[in-house]
């Protein structure tokens, strides 16, 4: 890492988590002791960087061929929320708006206001996502050897946020 800072000019930090054979009971079973990252500073630009500029950068610190490989911490997958998925969201709105309203009220002329039913929306649309994120994060680790801790989720747009879902048989198991 030093000799890719200097030849490259830049000041950068390797943020991660070490795991293997005495570490946390080794929930990964390896056989080993490995270092994952899960993100890189860039201390020159005081920001973190993208998730592809991070995956060419591991690419050109692992480019040498002295020590130990650099590791990224495994990707399930990118998504982008896209208009389309606003619009979609915004059409079930309206349904629900249309479909309530017409249960309550036989007169019905035409939609409700935006106020009168988007928090009972939201608090449904909310709900739903979150169990399904705690549904995404039962599951076995990427070695298949227990269970996983639980799952990231980082914007790409915004580098800066970032939120983790925990995986409730994993965190009950711990209390116990």
């Amino acid at each position: 890492m030093k000799r890719y800072c200097e030849a490259s000019g830049r000041s950068i930090a390797l943020q991660g988590e070490i795991c293997g054979p005495g570490i946390q009971k080794n929930p990964l079973g390896l056989d080993e002791v490995q270092f994952f990252v899960f993100d890189i500073f860039d201390i020159d630009a005081q920001r973190y960087v993208p998730a592809s500029e991070r995956h060419k950068l591991i690419v050109e610190l692992n480019n040498d061929d002295l020590g130990d490989k650099i590791q990224h911490v495994p990707v399930i997958c990118y998504l982008q929320i896209t208009p389309h998925l606003i619009m979609i969201a915004e059409a079930y709105r309206h349904t629900l708006n249309v479909e309530q309203e017409k249960a309550s009220n036989p007169g019905y002329q035409g939609p409700l206001s935006d106020d009168s039913l988007w928090p009972c929306f939201l608090d449904n649309v909310v709900a739903q996502v979150v169990q399904n994120l705690v549904d995404q994060a039962e599951g076995k680790t990427f070695t298949g050897h227990g269970e996983r801790e639980g799952l990231v989720f980082k914007s790409v747009q915004d580098t800066a946020k970032s939120f983790k879902v925990i995986n409730n048989t994993v965190l009950l198991n711990e209390k116990a």
